[in-house]
């Protein structure tokens, strides 16, 4: 056993609790010091937990986020390209940091010493803990639809994909599909003059069903039908 090493249970992260604004003022400072983040434990959660069950975990625990990052995006455009909601937690008198980017949650213990904690292992704590905590949660998750976009990861790419989409369908019913090959004079006027703007079109069609596949491939089959068209 390496006791160098701090260890981390549902236990001692029932007593976690929301940083003082003594802690997010030193935190701040610290941030703009070194340009990040600092802790001897920095856990990437990827696959192990869906980001819906840690934001309502800590939704449940601790209410709504209330790390810096999560203020600052409002007023920062370019820190709300990078984070979609920041919680700032205080245990043992240091700070826990979960932060939520577009495509990974980072987990980090600003701690001297460092967490004998694995991602795997986190996710498994923050599962066994709304297990134990079923009522919080269930009260959480009826406010999740409540919340702005920015609180909820899922929502904003939700959001994002509904946008893509719709302008993809305007695109797709102003295009001109399996026109014959021009032999006229007029019909090689009409693609003279429409070549380039049904072109670009295309290719933003194209772009939006892309990466609407990208963030979320369960919408693979509403993309498609547009794709083929396109294509046409």
């Amino acid at each position: 056993m390496d006791f160098a090493r701090l260890k981390i249970g549902v236990e001692d992260w029932s007593i976690a609790e929301i940083a003082t604004d003594k802690q997010a003022q030193a935190f701040l400072a610290e941030f703009h010091r070194y340009q990040g983040f600092t802790g001897r434990t920095r856990l990437t959660i990827r696959d192990e937990i869906s980001p819906a069950d840690v934001f309502l975990c800590l939704l449940a625990g601790f209410g709504p986020p209330n790390g810096a990052l999560s203020k600052l995006r409002e007023v920062t455009d370019a820190v709300k390209s990078e984070i979609l909601w920041h919680y700032m937690l205080s245990w043992r008198g240091r700070l826990i940091h979960v932060v939520a980017h577009p495509y990974r949650i980072e987990v980090v213990f600003s701690l001297d010493q460092p967490v004998d904690l694995t991602p795997t292992g986190f996710a498994d704590l923050l599962r066994e803990w709304m297990r134990r905590n079923g009522q919080k949660v269930a009260t959480a998750r009826k406010q999740v639809a409540h919340w702005h976009s920015f609180l909820n990861p899922l929502q904003q790419m939700s959001d994002a994909c509904e946008r893509m989409l719709y302008r993809a369908r305007m695109l797709d019913a102003g295009l001109a599909k399996s026109r014959e090959q021009p032999v006229t004079p007029a019909e090689i006027a009409w693609h003279e003059d429409n070549l380039q703007p049904h072109a670009l079109a295309a290719a933003e069609l194209a772009s939006c069903c892309l990466a609407v596949r990208m963030m979320a491939p369960g919408a693979e089959h509403g993309v498609r039908p547009l794709l083929m068209k396109s294509r046409d």
